[in-house]
């Protein structure tokens, strides 16, 4: 019995450490593959890490280039306000040295016109004298009575005399006023020679910019607002047409016609939900919602019967249909405040401001000088014509049925067109006192608004703070006339 009892208790032990042994090499093997796990785990870890790292440092690179691309653009931008800049003024001087050496034609031509008839004088008395003799003074003692006579035919003598000399000496002056009129107007040739040389210069400068691509077509949300080379390329092509230079006017400004679109209608290119739109080429940007950078109302009234702000030629210039016309129409935005639908929008509540951007080129400019380029080089009869579609493009966006040629017969009537339809384009936009003097037509547009101007005028003066600002009349001078 005791062996039986023993034999038992032998094979249940024997059952436990078999259930024992399982659990262990079941325990070891569990700890071998979680070991594994952790192992792979931390693997995949170090990877991750490493590849944040790797990403982190791509981003630092990318912010870095972001930051040179950034200097980069706002260096073009300086450069090429900076151009801008230097050409106006240059242009400001070619104008007036055009007037100096226009004045020094004028002088020098009555200078010789007077040395002509002073020699022609001088001929006659030489050959006078030659015919008759100089015999005066001894014919007047011969032939005097007495000495009272004799007294009168010296004095006589001494007259004619004394004529011959102031004669012949204002002959000698008016030769010296030719010779130095001859000298100064060369001077004033040579110095408008320098002058455009300079201006060549800097279209030449302006031109390598647009040409060599140192400005992007666009900018994302971030830059938007920054000169592109399109906004180059247009002022580019109003500089050439302020200088007439129709040709390179036609070939800058006809890189940009498809570049860029007109909005349906004329009032989605003023839409402040809508800015820098398709067809803003370049604008002042305003935001009313950032605390010192929205802007107060412009050509604000405060009742719909103040009419002070519009000219009577602008608002009988519109046709029955012309969508454009409302644009400028006054509306009441609050108490005693009224603005053009032009420039409406509604005050930021915590900054009291408004936020419309000031459109400085657009789509529609760039068509309407381009039809004026290929017209002044060129007038074309066809219905179809370059000139034609870009002046129609813009007509009959404003809802107005197209423009026929049949209206426009010659080259004068055509030009006359597109003045009238800058006129109904851009009001308000600061382009028609620049129209009206490149086009003609500006003292007659202020006569009949009850203004009388002189040449100068169709040149601003310079302010007189920045006259005290550069202090160097060498650099920077007063326009004509100021």
């Amino acid at each position: 019995m005791m062996w039986e009892k023993a034999l038992k208790y032998t094979r249940k032990h024997k059952r436990m450490i078999a259930v024992m042994m399982a659990g262990v090499i079941g325990f070891a093997c569990f700890y071998s593959a979680d070991a594994s796990v952790i192992k792979d785990a931390k693997k995949k870890k170090n990877e991750a890490q490493q590849n944040l790292d790797n990403i982190n440092q791509q981003i630092n690179n990318i912010q870095s280039e972001q930051s040179k691309v950034k200097s980069q653009m706002a260096a073009y931008d300086e450069q090429l306000m900076s151009l801008l800049t230097d050409m106006e003024l240059l242009k400001t001087d070619i104008d007036n040295k055009e007037g100096e050496i226009d004045q020094a034609k004028t002088d020098l031509a009555a200078a010789q016109e007077k040395e002509q008839q002073q020699y022609a004088d001088m001929k006659k008395r030489i050959q006078y004298m030659y015919e008759n003799g100089d015999d005066t003074f001894l014919d007047a003692l011969v032939e005097s009575e007495d000495i009272s006579d004799l007294l009168n035919r010296v004095e006589y003598v001494s007259e004619v005399y004394s004529y011959d000399r102031e004669l012949l000496v204002a002959y000698q002056e008016t030769v010296q006023q030719v010779a130095d009129l001859e000298s100064q107007l060369e001077q004033e040739l040579a110095d408008m020679e320098e002058l455009k040389q300079s201006y060549d210069q800097q279209e030449a400068s302006l031109n390598q910019v647009i040409n060599e691509n140192m400005l992007p077509s666009s900018y994302t949300s971030a830059d938007m607002g920054r000169v592109t080379s399109g906004a180059a390329m247009a002022l580019l092509g109003k500089i050439y047409l302020t200088f007439h230079k129709w040709t390179e006017a036609r070939n800058v400004l006809s890189q940009l016609v498809g570049r860029y679109s007109l909005m349906t209608t004329p009032e989605q290119v003023f839409d402040v939900s809508n800015k820098m739109n398709d067809e803003i080429i370049f604008a002042v940007r305003f935001n009313k919602d950032v605390e010192g950078e929205g802007h107060g109302y412009w050509f604000s009234i405060i009742n719909l019967t103040d009419d002070t702000n519009q000219t009577k030629s602008l608002k009988e210039c519109y046709k029955d249909g012309d969508k454009r016309k409302n644009l400028i129409t006054y509306v009441k935005v609050e108490d005693k405040v009224c603005v053009m639908n032009k420039f409406k929008d509604v005050k930021s509540a915590t900054y009291n401001t408004v936020g419309n951007d000031q459109i400085i080129l657009r789509y529609a400019d760039v068509l309407l000088m381009y039809a004026e380029a290929l017209n002044e080089i060129s007038y074309s009869n066809l219905q179809n014509s370059e000139a034609m579609v870009a002046l129609n493009a813009v007509h009959t966006r404003a809802g107005l049925s197209p423009l026929q040629i049949t209206e426009l017969p010659d080259q004068d009537s055509f030009r006359k067109a597109i003045m009238l339809e800058r006129q109904q384009e851009f009001p308000y936009e600061g382009q028609r006192w620049f129209d009206l003097v490149r086009m003609g037509g500006a003292k007659e547009a202020m006569k009949a608004e009850g203004h009388i101007i002189q040449d100068y005028q169709f040149l601003y003066p310079i302010p007189k703070t920045e006259l005290e600002r550069i202090n160097n009349t060498e650099l920077l001078w007063q326009n004509t006339g100021y």
